[in-house]
């Protein structure tokens, strides 16, 4: 389906528990005989795969980034969840520990297969004001452009830009923010599952925070949504 979707409001739910994630762990990647790359979170380290990255200081999407940055596919492939990953990016009280960073794919990959895995304890906590700017969307992804998504889960999920003071902000100082992806398009998105997410900004939906050429089905959520 080729429509022309834009997304905006506040997805939201009660807080209930969050956990952090441990202190030392160690992201994995690993490709198979076709190239295709698997991603995965451990207490330990793999043996087998192209790239078991220590992260010792707790910023996973920062460790995720620099993953992403350094495979360099040379042919169009998927990359997989060969595991859930906790970001750790909340603390107890449901605050940010530290500012998720949005992921950007490598551009041979066409295709993001969750395989049933969740991502969990995403936070981004911004004020804009009338001399700053959010410098890119924000999301899990940052963009997505001409990417097949499919049955990846989110739990525990706080994205928050807040407008300082009582002066009129313009509209090119935000960027679009949603669960997946900020900026989304010419792609599909099918199965995604969202569990304790609130996400409160100018230019915000619950899956996607803009899409273009883009069909969504078969998302769902075990909270009550809201978008206005």
């Amino acid at each position: 389906m080729n429509s022309r979707y834009i997304f905006s409001g506040i997805l939201f739910s009660l807080l209930t528990t969050y956990a952090v994630a441990q202190d030392s762990v160690y992201l994995n990647l690993r490709e198979d005989s076709s190239g295709n790359g698997f991603i995965s979170q451990s207490a330990d380290k793999c043996s087998n795969c192209a790239v078991s990255m220590e992260i010792t200081d707790g910023d996973v999407s920062s460790g995720l980034n620099t993953l992403l940055k350094n495979w360099k596919p040379s042919k169009p492939v998927t990359l997989n969840l060969e595991s859930s990953l906790d970001l750790g990016e909340l603390n107890a009280e449901g605050s940010c520990v530290r500012n998720h960073i949005p992921l950007a794919l490598p551009s041979n990959v066409n295709e993001f297969a969750g395989n049933g895995y969740v991502i969990s304890n995403m936070c981004y906590d911004q004020t804009v004001r009338s001399t700053s700017t959010m410098s890119v969307p924000v999301g899990f992804f940052g963009s997505l452009q001409s990417v097949k998504v499919s049955n990846v889960g989110f739990k525990n999920i706080s994205l928050t830009v807040k407008v300082a003071g009582a002066t009129a902000i313009s509209a090119a100082n935000f960027r679009s923010m949603g669960t997946l992806a900020g900026n989304v398009k010419e792609s599909r998105i099918s199965g995604v599952s969202l569990e304790n997410v609130k996400l409160t900004g100018v230019m915000v939906g619950g899956v996607l925070g803009y899409g273009e050429n883009t069909s969504i089905n078969n998302v769902t959520s075990s909270d009550p949504i809201v978008i206005s």
